[in-house]
């Protein structure tokens, strides 16, 4: 049986569950159904802690449409960045293949790159932070069979690649 001063059981978890999971803050949500910014975000917070009794069904459904709308919004910016660094995977892959790797030894650099292309988005072009970060990921990842120069010149081409596209989102994996 409902409390006349709670909203329906498990409707606030599910709300804000579906919230987080489309990466979105209260405000979006709030924009995005069309309520004002500063009054929507407080709405939102009220619906999601389950301080409004009974919200319109409309409203909930609004707010699901919503969150897959924003998800389908995210998959394209997604399939765009993806597509922005290809040119920087080709050129890692070239790199490799022009080195005489077999496709088997190829695939055991995948890591690598991955992580250069997160140490760029994530640190400032030429600084401690970024060489730091960049001698952690050869220590750790580096195996008597990877080629420690070819790793240099593998990071040296993924981060002057990458700082030259001028992205600062996350980027898929490789």
């Amino acid at each position: 049986m409902l409390r006349d001063d709670a909203a329906p059981a498990g409707l606030p978890d599910f709300l804000r569950r579906i919230r987080v999971r489309a990466g979105l803050t209260q405000t979006q949500v709030a924009t995005a159904l069309g309520v004002g910014a500063r009054s929507g975000r407080k709405l939102i917070s009220r619906l999601a802690h389950g301080r409004i009794k009974s919200p319109a069904l409309r409203f909930v459904l609004d707010f699901r449409l919503c969150r897959d709308e924003f998800a389908l919004k995210r998959l394209e910016e997604l399939r765009q960045r993806r597509a922005a660094f290809e040119p920087i995977l080709a050129a890692a892959g070239a790199l490799l293949q022009s080195s005489g790797l077999s496709l088997t030894n190829i695939g055991s650099y995948r890591a690598f790159i991955a992580l250069f292309l997160r140490a760029a988005r994530e640190t400032q072009a030429p600084s401690p932070e970024r060489a730091r970060r960049i001698e952690r990921i050869i220590k750790n990842l580096s195996r008597p069979y990877h080629d420690p120069a070819l790793i240099r010149r593998l990071a040296d081409l993924v981060l002057s690649s990458s700082d030259a596209t001028g992205r600062d989102e996350s980027l898929p994996s490789a």
